[in-house]
């Protein structure tokens, strides 16, 4: 998550790398300021016949000193090369000494240092840093230096794979989008395959084809249920579609072959794939002891819901109901004095807490699950809840109620 975007990463600032850094200018302004005072002290206690740069660390150091060694490390990847005594350099007519040269550089160095003209001045030596244009130390290039010394680039086709991250990252198309797509790419998304070889004693099966495992891929492109989805995209690019290993070769072969319109779309397709907002959080059915008509016993169950809404923290919520005269009255803002006011007065109390709160009226068609739930406590007679499913007998209305 800590590489940049154009590397797979989220480009979160690494924070370990970050503290380093931020101690390396600490030892660097030690290297430019060696008669202050807190150099002074730290010569006195850990190199008292040494250089500052030369100095180590030992088991009975200070937090601060080892933090400053370890700071210093960071800091020698590019000022090293560098500390060589002018003196030794120069001869003393003023000319560069080509034999010291020769043993201390590369020829190319050695070309490169014999162009620059040498001044008069009484320099014993110069501390430059190597990754700055001026030559002086910031936390902004020791922080990019840390981060190439962790990383370990493995892959001979850097350049191809920086070109499909940054065009995933400049898709016209929502971040959560972006984020999702950046998540299959690096199989991390909580398939039935991925959960199993996490030591979660579950089947990897996949539910909706029964027959292959719940791997990524296989979620978001291989599943029979995405036959005709499949069938459309391979007819857009006009090339027939392969099997891919993994979801991340998918997008690679379907950005090259999409302009980025289409490319935006296909992203979106799978995002609606594999979006878990779409999943049940709980389901209930609960039968209510007492006489009431159909507007009542509806207002008592959106009252419930409410409640129930609230005390999960559950914000933004679009209550529906099959019941349009039900849903005007609660809308409707004015003072309720018959049978069933206190009833709607409470929902808007409640729901006044929310942040957010719409509701809404739908056909009985579309409210098929709650329909089906309420004649199935009928049967069992027995208030039952269910956290993060419904009962099995209901899948299949459940699925055919999500969007695709």
């Amino acid at each position: 998550m800590c590489s940049p975007k154009s590397e797979g990463g989220l480009g979160f600032r690494d924070l370990e790398t970050s503290n380093r850094a931020i101690l390396a200018k600490q030892c660097w302004r030690f290297l430019k300021t060696p008669k202050s005072l807190a150099v002074k002290v730290l010569k006195g206690c850990y190199f008292k016949d040494g250089n500052f740069i030369d100095a180590k660390s030992n088991s009975a150091a200070s937090f601060v000193w080892r933090s400053l060694v370890w700071g210093k490390e960071l800091l020698k990847t590019g000022i090293h090369w560098l500390l060589v005594m002018v003196s030794q350099i120069i001869t003393p007519s003023c000319g560069w000494n080509l034999q010291v040269l020769r043993e201390n550089f590369i020829p190319s160095d050695v070309e490169a240092i014999t162009q620059i003209p040498i001044c008069n001045g009484d320099r014993k030596y110069t501390i430059m840093w190597h990754y700055n244009d001026k030559g002086v130390y910031t936390v902004k290039s020791g922080y990019w230096i840390g981060r190439k010394l962790v990383s370990n680039p493995s892959s001979s086709n850097t350049s191809l794979l920086a070109s499909w991250w940054n065009f995933l990252w400049k898709l016209y198309i929502p971040l959560k989008v972006k984020i999702f797509v950046w998540k299959p790419c690096h199989n991390w998304i909580p398939t039935k395959f991925n959960i199993s070889k996490r030591g979660v004693h579950m089947s990897g099966i996949c539910e909706a084809c029964k027959i292959c495992d719940e791997t990524t891929i296989h979620a978001l492109w291989d599943c029979n249920k995405l036959k005709s989805v499949r069938k459309y995209w391979s007819s857009l690019s006009g090339k027939h579609i392969g099997s891919y290993s993994n979801f991340f070769e998918l997008m690679m072969d379907r950005a090259s072959l999409y302009n980025r319109k289409d490319a935006g779309l296909f992203c979106v397709m799978a995002w609606s794939f594999g979006d878990s907002n779409d999943e049940v959080f709980a389901s209930s059915a609960q039968t209510i002891l007492a006489n009431l008509n159909e507007k009542t016993a509806k207002l008592s169950t959106m009252l419930n819901c409410i409640r129930f809404s609230v005390e999960c923290g559950l914000t933004p919520c679009v209550f529906e109901m099959d019941e349009a005269l039900v849903v005007k009255w609660i809308i409707e803002d004015q003072c309720n004095f018959f049978e069933n006011g206190a009833l709607i007065d409470d929902i808007r109390f409640l729901s006044s807490d929310m942040r957010k709160v719409k509701f809404v009226h739908n056909s009985k068609k579309a409210n098929g699950v709650a329909r089906s739930l309420a004649k199935l406590v009928l049967d069992v007679a027995v208030d039952t809840f269910w956290m993060e499913e419904v009962p099995a007998c209901l899948n299949a209305l459940v699925l055919a109620d999500k969007p695709g």
